[in-house]
């Protein structure tokens, strides 16, 4: 869906102190993903061509809750996001979940990819269903026989009326929604009063905001539409779970690995001479990475891991 009609109001909590936060030449972004995806690059080029995305992305930040969003917001077809989605396993959100759900859940994931939340769901002990419209990435889910369906929540209520879940998960995926309303909205019948609700989307004084190799405008070429319409903090998460009848639980941040984030930059440098981390000798590696963190030592203390957490309780 293209949502290309500018708002003046924040899309969580209506407030209308909005002001601009950022404009940036949709030409700028097309060069960021000539680095990562030849495809994704073209796909971008010629929609802008088309007229189908804006030729410039504005960023609007509500003075109320905080939260930053595209203004307007524009997404583009799912093949596109085929072309750069990465379907991992997410250890820390998944940690955080399971660490919250109650035993035997009946669970459901709202943008599942291949499964790999709903498999370690399942050897815990819960029964649970997915949902993507990603295609080739359901067909990968369905083959190790995931309950995982190509449908969004409409068509999911539309075949399975009296289908009522324990939890709902979506991780990184309330970022690339552009409508927030209809979403929670289409939550509210397949959830029941006990309920809960998890999620998680990239945190808001992340590492990667000042240590990022390939940025665009000072930011990750990946916190832009048409891949994120939004960028959340612990106000705007709560202020839209209270506002469709959720009680927030908990909120936590990942905590920054300063070990592991020094290793990463090490990796990265040497990737560009063609060597890797196993070529060194253990005194040079020591070495490198005692340097790392020494460049490290700041954002170790005001910096955060990438993610945010929340929990909700359905009121």
């Amino acid at each position: 869906m293209n949502n290309k009609t500018e708002v003046h109001s924040c899309p969580v909590c209506n407030s209308q102190k909005i002001k601009s936060a950022q404009d940036l030449p949709t030409l700028e972004l097309v060069n960021y993903y000539s680095r990562i995806s030849l495809a994704a690059s073209t796909f971008l080029t010629e929609m802008v061509s088309s007229g189908d995305i804006p030729s410039s992305i504005h960023i609007d930040k509500c003075g109320n809750c905080g939260l930053e969003f595209a203004n307007p917001m524009f997404t583009a077809p799912s093949q596109w996001y085929s072309e750069i989605e990465d379907y991992g396993v997410r250890n820390w959100d998944f940690q955080q979940c399971f660490q919250n759900l109650k035993p035997n859940s009946h669970i459901l994931e709202v943008g599942c990819g291949e499964g790999h939340f709903l498999e370690l769901a399942i050897k815990q002990g819960h029964s649970a269903m997915g949902l993507d419209f990603n295609h080739r990435a359901i067909e990968v889910a369905k083959s190790k026989n995931l309950d995982a369906h190509c449908w969004d929540l409409k068509k999911l209520k539309s075949n399975l009326q009296d289908r009522k879940f324990d939890a709902v998960a979506f991780f990184h995926v309330i970022e690339h929604l552009d409508d927030l309303v209809m979403f929670f909205q289409d939550l509210y019948p397949i959830m029941t009063k006990g309920s809960s609700l998890h999620f998680t989307c990239p945190a808001p004084n992340r590492w990667t905001m000042n240590l990022q190799d390939v940025k665009v405008g000072g930011r990750e070429g990946w916190d832009y539409p048409p891949h994120h319409q939004t960028r959340w903090n612990k106000v705007a998460a709560e202020t839209i779970l209270s506002r469709f009848g959720w009680e927030l639980q908990n909120y936590v941040e990942e905590p920054f690995n300063w070990l592991g984030l020094s290793n990463i930059m090490i990796a990265k440098k040497l990737k560009r001479s063609g060597l890797e981390i196993s070529m060194l000798s253990p005194f040079d590696r020591k070495i490198r990475i005692a340097l790392a963190m020494i460049r490290t030592f700041i954002p170790s203390i005001t910096k955060t891991g990438m993610n945010m957490y929340c929990v909700a309780i359905r009121k």
